[in-house]
């Protein structure tokens, strides 16, 4: 883990997704809601090794992406934040126990 100041406000889920971290496991790592507001200033603590994640690629579709990485469709949205997939998109994969 590793913390990082926010230099200029900006809404949580533009942060992880610009800078490639889990929206989810990042709000949960700082009890924030996925919603949340950062503000400048601010500190977060965010996963310092950014584990596996996907672009997602004309074509793809939630089941066939869930197919390809062994998870539910429900897990991989559950686990982005997001409620549905768009190309070009970065989702992180869970990790399976």
């Amino acid at each position: 883990m590793k913390l990082i100041r926010i230099t200029k406000g900006v809404l949580l889920e533009d942060f992880c997704i610009e800078r490639g971290y889990c929206l989810r496991e990042t709000a949960e790592n700082n009890l924030l809601s996925l919603d949340a507001f950062l503000y400048e200033g601010q500190c977060i603590v965010v996963a310092d090794a950014k584990g596996s994640a996907y672009t997602v690629l004309p074509f793809d579709t939630l089941d066939i992406l869930a197919r390809k990485f062994d998870v539910s469709a429900d897990e991989l949205l559950e686990y982005n934040g997001v409620r549905s997939i768009f190309i070009g998109q970065r989702l992180h994969i869970p990790h399976k126990s």
